[in-house]
C-alpha cells in the first residue's frame, strides 16, 4: 500500500469541502441552528464547571422549590436557575448577612437598600 502524505494544504480543502457538504446537506436555518446549540452547550458546560470548582451546587429545582415556599432567599439563589430566582425573589428586600427576607421593595423604589446606615 502506497504512503499517503497529508500536508496542512490537503488538509484544509478536506475541511471546507466536509463544511460546504455539510452546508449543502443542512441549510443555512440547519447550520445556524446547529451552531447555535453548539455554542449555548459549550457555554452551559463552562459555566456548570466554573461553578463546580468555586463550589457552587448545580440548580436543582425540587430543592430550588423548597427553598423558596420557605422563604429562604439565600440558599434558594444557590439551587435555583436565575430566571426562576428572579421571578420568584422580585421585590423581596434580603438581608444578605441571615438570608432572610426583611421586607418588600415598591415598585420604582432602589434596588439596594442600606439596612444598617453608620
Amino acid at each position: 500500500m502506497p504512503k499517503v502524505q497529508i500536508t496542512p494544504v490537503t488538509l484544509i480543502a478536506g475541511a471546507v469541502l466536509l463544511a460546504l457538504a455539510y452546508y449543502w446537506l443542512r441549510g443555512v436555518k440547519g447550520v445556524a441552528s446547529d451552531v447555535s446549540q453548539f455554542v449555548v452547550s459549550t457555554a452551559e458546560g463552562v459555566v456548570i464547571g466554573v461553578g463546580k470548582t468555586v463550589g457552587v451546587p448545580e440548580t436543582d429545582a425540587k430543592i430550588c422549590e423548597q427553598y423558596i415556599a420557605a422563604g429562604e432567599w439565600w440558599n434558594a439563589s444557590f439551587y435555583c436557575p436565575a430566571g426562576t430566582f428572579l421571578k420568584s425573589a422580585g421585590g423581596a428586600v434580603i438581608d444578605m448577612g441571615s438570608g432572610e427576607t426583611v421586607g418588600y421593595a415598591d415598585e420604582g423604589e432602589p434596588e439596594f437598600i442600606e439596612l444598617n446606615p453608620n
